[in-house]
């Protein structure tokens, strides 16, 4: 699973299908086809964002999730977290590519 560093400590991030509803709610989509009103999110609900994917991924590995204020502390040191959870989501929810099985 990736992780994201937050204050000096690694957390697993994951937008599984939980994420994706909480993402869905922050930004008012109505399905996944609207996610890119993620471009248009404003900066103060960046920490959303990216707890939804870490808060998920926590869950999966049965560890504690950070708290939305050290999410936020480490928004403003390193603003580039939201563009890395950005990609992370793209990763999760694209469909992996199927080998071609020979004779198909």
């Amino acid at each position: 699973m990736n992780t994201v560093t937050l204050q000096g400590k690694k957390y697993p991030i994951k937008y599984g299908r939980m994420a994706l509803i909480q993402v869905m709610k922050i930004t008012g989509a109505k399905g996944l086809s609207e996610l890119t009103k993620l471009d248009a999110l404003g900066p103060d609900k960046w920490g959303d964002f990216v707890l939804a994917g870490i808060a998920n991924g926590c869950k999966i590995e049965k560890v504690d999730a950070p708290t939305i204020e050290a999410v936020n502390d480490e928004l403003d040191e390193n603003p580039s977290l939201y563009m890395d959870a950005i990609n992370r989501l793209g990763m999760d929810i694209t469909p992996a590519d199927k080998p071609v099985a020979e004779g198909n």
